[in-house]
């Protein structure tokens, strides 16, 4: 587990100032080079928050949240996260779909009661990334 804020503020800056954080990286690949080209990077952590970036957040006129507890968070960062003792967190498909741009998955669990964010994505990209979409 890392502890290191730049690279999750540049990737999630619009959720708000990392204040704190704990994740990982994980290659999903294995570390395989058996088969060429890009390979699948989850990245999978926490990070606490300002309680005015959190209200900004849970306050946003067009997201709509619903209750949902973070699932399949490894192990050791769900007990650093405090998954477990948290009843609180919330989910937002709208949140997820304006900070990924539909560009990569991801599920965003937000507690207001701590203003921690778990995060579970696929291959994130920074919001600063110039990305071309080609259509065939």
């Amino acid at each position: 587990m890392r502890d290191t804020t730049q690279q999750i503020t540049d990737r999630f800056s619009e959720l708000g100032t990392v204040v704190r954080t704990r994740w990982c990286a994980v290659d999903l690949s294995g570390g395989s080079d058996r088969v060429p080209g890009p390979s699948d990077i989850r990245l999978v952590g926490y990070f606490d928050t300002t309680a005015a970036d959190m209200k900004a957040l849970l306050d946003h006129p067009y997201w709509a949240f619903e209750h949902s507890r973070p699932k399949s968070i490894p192990g050791p960062l769900a007990q650093a996260a405090g998954t477990a003792s948290v009843s609180s967190w919330m989910t937002s498909t709208d949140l997820e779909r304006t900070i990924t741009r539909d560009l990569y998955t991801a599920t965003f669990y937000l507690d207001e009661e701590s203003n921690r964010i778990v995060f579970d994505t696929m291959n994130p990209i920074s919001p600063k990334d110039k990305v071309v979409v080609v259509k065939g």
